[in-house]
């Protein structure tokens, strides 16, 4: 994971979005600038805008930083208070299983997922929708058709899962489907979801969501 798909809004004065690129981190607002060059392996060296001398802070710190300013939630708020917020991506959809083995023994399965499609995720407070193919120049697609659409209500979402690269729903229709940002933090898009199917879920008077793999898991409500 880049680092600023961790810290994917300013941990100093709160912009949203951080820039830079691999290992650093750099506030366009404020000139805030991190890197993974600290000595504690779970620490981070973060540079003050005033030039002052690096500083180590722990990681952990940082993430907390971002969470006390609303963490994702205030660049996805609409004005009217909605939950309004795409980027682009490429869907993976999960095919067969391929063996996972070890010195001969068989330790599992895992899933084999097809080749990605370009396109654009958006989530609203009632669902998660996928335009395939938009943003991309159709004969860059090799087609002429219109984008496709799907729609995924958030109550009908079976698990979610992230890792440092990519967003891993299940689905009602499809199963598995696997979601690669181009150019955002699948951890921005982690914490929206659990947000949002949270939000949903006690809404519809679902309970209380407490675990979301391998399966969104709710407190039935009193």
């Amino acid at each position: 994971m880049a680092l600023k798909d961790f810290l994917y809004r300013c941990p100093g004065c709160g912009h949203d979005p951080m820039g830079g690129e691999a290992d650093e981190a750099r506030c366009p607002a404020c000139g805030l600038v991190v890197d993974r060059n600290a000595a504690g392996p779970t620490c981070l060296r973060v540079h003050g805008p005033s030039g002052a001398l690096p500083s180590e802070v722990p990681a952990s710190h940082l993430a907390d930083r971002i969470e006390a300013m609303g963490g994702a939630l205030p660049r996805a708020t609409a004005p009217d208070g909605t939950l309004a917020y795409a980027a682009g991506v490429r869907a993976r959809a999960a095919g067969s299983e391929r063996p996972i083995r070890y010195r001969g023994l068989l330790l599992g399965f895992a899933e084999r997922f097809g080749a990605g499609t370009p396109g654009r995720l958006r989530i609203t407070d009632e669902a998660l929708i996928l335009d395939i193919g938009e943003g991309e120049p159709r004969e860059a697609r090799g087609e002429s058709t219109r984008s496709a659409r799907r729609t995924w209500p958030l109550e009908a979402l079976q698990s979610l899962q992230t890792s440092s690269s990519a967003v891993q729903i299940t689905t009602v229709d499809q199963g598995l489907v696997l979601f690669r940002f181009t150019d955002d933090s699948p951890r921005r898009w982690d914490e929206l979801l659990r947000h949002a199917i949270s939000r949903r879920w006690e809404l519809l008077g679902k309970g209380s969501v407490q675990e979301f793999q391998p399966r969104i898991r709710a407190e039935a409500p009193r």
